[in-house]
């Protein structure tokens, strides 16, 4: 348990330090500053997921879990004057192998689209899932740098992040490559 408090509440404690550090920074006259995340971040809950394997387990009788209940945080905020968005994430969810674990990510993404109704966000993260590999199988820290599209309807703040997973192998185990889908809705 104590690695699965840490796996979320460090990023998502860091990631809101960060933006009220920031957004009390002055830059010294005609300086420019890196880290410039002077607008107010925007959060957004978010909701059980979804995916696709595209190998069935190893394990025979298993069937992979593809629809991910849990629960999580989204900070978003606009870095500088620029199209460029830095966001936060942490959370709990029931993974591939009907296991509850954490996860923690940083992601840097474009606005690529941009109208009245939608908005469509595309870069990659870095991520760190606290997660088992094998069906009943002993919990581990998985790093990773995943890429992500982020899609909103700006009316109502319902969104989507879509990761695509490439199938790995440790010497824990393997995984078959995924797509996942996670609702989001911003408030």
């Amino acid at each position: 348990m104590d690695g699965l408090l840490k796996a979320v509440l460090l990023p998502l404690f860091l990631s809101l330090f960060s933006f009220a550090a920031s957004a009390e920074q002055d830059a010294p006259a005609g300086e420019e500053l890196l880290w410039d995340l002077t607008s107010r971040p925007a959060v957004a809950i978010l909701l059980p997921g979804m995916s696709h394997h595209f190998q069935p387990p190893e394990e025979k009788n298993r069937k992979w879990n593809e629809t991910h209940s849990g629960l999580g945080l989204e900070t978003r905020a606009k870095w500088g004057e620029t199209d460029w968005y830095f966001k936060t994430a942490a959370g709990v969810m029931r993974d591939s192998v009907e296991s509850w674990g954490a996860y923690g990510a940083a992601v840097w993404q474009k606005r690529v689209f941009d109208s009245a109704a939608w908005s469509v966000d595309a870069g990659g993260g870095v991520f760190l899932f606290y997660r088992a590999l094998h069906f009943d199988g002993e919990h581990m820290w998985l790093p990773g740098a995943l890429p992500v599209l982020s899609l909103e309807y700006k009316k109502t703040g319902t969104g989507l992040n879509i990761l695509y997973v490439p199938h790995f192998k440790t010497d824990a185990g393997e995984m078959p490559a995924v797509l996942f889908a996670q609702l989001t809705q911003r408030f």
